[in-house]
C-alpha cells in the first residue's frame, strides 16, 4: 500500500473529481488494512457570497483500502465558516 503523502494525494484527488474541489485533509490514519482520512471541503456559495453569509463547510471520513482504493466516504458534518463546533471527537 501506499505511504502517507500517496494516501493524502488519493483522498484529494477524490475530492477533486467528486466535489469539484481539492479540499484539506485534515487527519489521516493508517491501519492493518488500509487509511482512513477526514477531509474538510469549503462550498463556495455565490448566493452567499453576494448577501455577506458565511460559506458552508463539509466534513468527510473517506476510507481507503490496502491498495488505495476508496471504499466508502461518509460526510459526518456540515456547519456555516466560523460556527464553533464543541462536541468535535
Amino acid at each position: 500500500m501506499a505511504g502517507f503523502l500517496e494516501a493524502k494525494d488519493i483522498i484529494l484527488d477524490f475530492a477533486e473529481e467528486n466535489f469539484g474541489t481539492r479540499g484539506e485533509v485534515i487527519k489521516l490514519e493508517k491501519f492493518e488494512d488500509g487509511w482512513e482520512g477526514e477531509l474538510e471541503i469549503t462550498r463556495i456559495d455565490e448566493y452567499k457570497k453576494k448577501h455577506a453569509k458565511p460559506q458552508t463547510v463539509e466534513r468527510y471520513l473517506i476510507e481507503l483500502d490496502e491498495e488505495g482504493e476508496v471504499i466508502s466516504f461518509e460526510r459526518v458534518e456540515t456547519r456555516s465558516r466560523g460556527e464553533i463546533n464543541w462536541e468535535r471527537e
